[in-house]
């Protein structure tokens, strides 16, 4: 399994689905190794690779021509919308004259050359980002977006006929079988302290009501500003705003059991794998309408607009005074496991090498 190189020390949701995957499949009976930059690999040792991450394809290129057939998790995330409304002029000038993938393929550049990231492959140096993700996508013997959503969003960018079988994020079941029957607090969110997460636009709002707000994360490494800012905000509303950093993931299932709300107001979300876990929790819980979240949800969460403050005010008030509904947690705990993303990606793997 192949992700970004930063993938344990800058975690995500990314982080979180590759390692419960690969749990769950070695318990299914596969060998299952993670690619480790300063370790050297014989690839023709594997059967397969899966990558993780297109949309940072200066990791991957490199794994496409090793002579071992590759499947793809897209997790396609749409920064284009958060990075026009957050950014400076100069900044969106250059993403409408450019477009977003050569926008990206300039990040890409300014993290390396700041020592933030590897140097990228030479291949993605010549082809670019949009070029480089259409290549990935056309090489690979399957694509494995987590919702039929975002394979319709990718497909819709980057045209191709490589098949497609989507498999959706999930829980530890284990973990959420008991949930809290009387949440003494308010309002949780749990997600890496960067623009794309909204945590600023979330305190605006939660101090407009009588709710207190506990923000748990770490700051994302390229965004330390930001995360002075939710810092700086927090300090003025001690009363109503608590922030915990360096919270032990494993302790998450018992701290959302505590809370009545739990809120994931994003520029974009693939799936929101917090919201999955603190709906089995039995939080209610309050999600982005931007992404690919409806497809998981539907209509038994609630949602609201990221760049609208009175949309996510109204939400938490709504929703505080919502009683808690066992509907969404029993609906994720049957649709949406760690052992049926595992069972349906063992599938993929076996699609692809009986072909």
């Amino acid at each position: 399994m192949v992700n970004r190189t930063n993938w344990n020390t800058s975690r995500g949701g990314d982080s979180v689905q590759m390692e419960n995957t690969a749990k769950v499949l070695r318990k299914l009976g596969v060998q299952v190794t993670y690619w480790e930059p300063t370790h050297q690999f014989d690839f023709k040792q594997f059967d397969l690779i899966h990558l993780f991450n297109i949309i940072r394809p200066e990791h991957l290129m490199k794994f496409t021509n090793l002579g071992v057939p590759f499947v793809v998790s897209t997790i396609f995330v749409d920064y284009e919308e958060v990075d026009k409304l957050l950014r400076g002029n100069s900044f969106r000038a250059f993403q409408n004259i450019a477009g977003n993938d050569r926008l990206q393929y300039v990040k890409t550049l300014a993290r390396s050359v700041k020592g933030k990231s590897e140097i990228p492959n030479f291949s993605y140096l010549i082809k670019g980002q949009a070029e480089s993700i259409s290549y990935i996508a056309k090489k690979a013997a399957m694509l494995l977006p987590n919702s039929m959503s975002e394979a319709q969003r990718f497909v819709a960018k980057y045209p191709h006929e490589t098949p497609i079988k989507v498999i959706p994020n999930g829980v530890s079941k284990e973990k959420f079988i008991h949930p809290c029957d009387n949440p003494q607090k308010d309002v949780l969110c749990v997600a890496r302290f960067e623009h794309l997460k909204n945590q600023i636009n979330l305190m605006h709002a939660i101090v407009q009501t009588d709710l207190k707000l506990t923000l748990v994360g770490d700051p994302s490494p390229n965004q330390h500003s930001y995360y002075q800012q939710c810092l700086e905000f927090a300090k003025k509303h001690p009363q109503q705003i608590e922030i915990l950093t360096q919270y032990p993931s494993e302790k998450l299932p018992e701290l959302y059991k505590q809370y009545k709300i739990h809120i994931l107001p994003s520029w974009f979300e693939t799936t929101g794998l917090v919201n999955l876990e603190a709906a089995a929790a039995g939080c209610n819980v309050i999600i982005s309408n931007r992404g690919d979240t409806h497809e998981y949800f539907g209509d038994r969460a609630d949602y609201c607009d990221p760049g609208d403050v009175a949309s996510i005010k109204n939400a938490l008030i709504k929703v505080s005074q919502t009683p808690s509904n066992d509907t969404l947690r029993q609906h994720v705990l049957q649709h949406f496991t760690w052992e049926l993303a595992a069972q349906n990606t063992l599938e993929a793997y076996q699609e692809v090498l009986n072909d």
